[in-house]
């Protein structure tokens, strides 16, 4: 019988799989600073862009952002709040803002593909204080990226 752990097949796709190709990268202002836009494309050809505030270390803040309609994101007051407060935490501290195109796929298939994982890779980041509303949630299969959250902060 043969037993196969997740991060076993996390590090089967980081070691012979590249999902991510980063395409542009520009300087850009966000709510007065300067910050960096890095954009990336996955295999399913979704576009996923990065915010990075100030330079960007091996441990870094970090905050993940599905992608949805601009309408859902303003009429959803906690998931509004939650972006606004992430934006000044990484304004103020520094780290990095992902936002994720999961409108053609399930928020659970872009964990299960590790996109998010492979841009922070990417990235040089290897240690995560991960910005979330929700501190119980458990990131299972990071550590085969050789990403390890260190802490977790969390944002209302």
């Amino acid at each position: 019988m043969c037993i196969v752990y997740i991060s076993d097949i996390v590090e089967y796709r980081l070691a012979n799989e590249q999902l991510i190709k980063r395409v542009k990268v520009e300087e850009s202002e966000l709510r007065g600073i300067k910050v960096e836009k890095i954009i990336y494309n996955d295999h399913l050809n979704r576009t996923h862009t990065v915010i990075q505030f100030y330079k960007a270390h091996e441990t870094a803040n970090v905050k993940f952002h599905n992608i949805g309609t601009d309408i859902g994101l303003v009429l959803d007051d906690k998931r509004f709040s939650a972006l606004n407060s992430s934006i000044d935490y990484l304004k103020n501290n520094g780290g990095i803002l992902i936002f994720l195109d999961t409108k053609v796929i399930s928020h659970e298939q872009a964990k299960e593909f590790g996109v998010g994982a492979q841009i922070l890779k990417d990235l040089g980041i290897k240690n995560i204080n991960l910005l979330t509303t929700n501190i119980d949630t458990e990131f299972i299969g990071l550590a085969g990226f050789g990403l390890d959250v260190i802490s977790k902060v969390e944002i209302t």
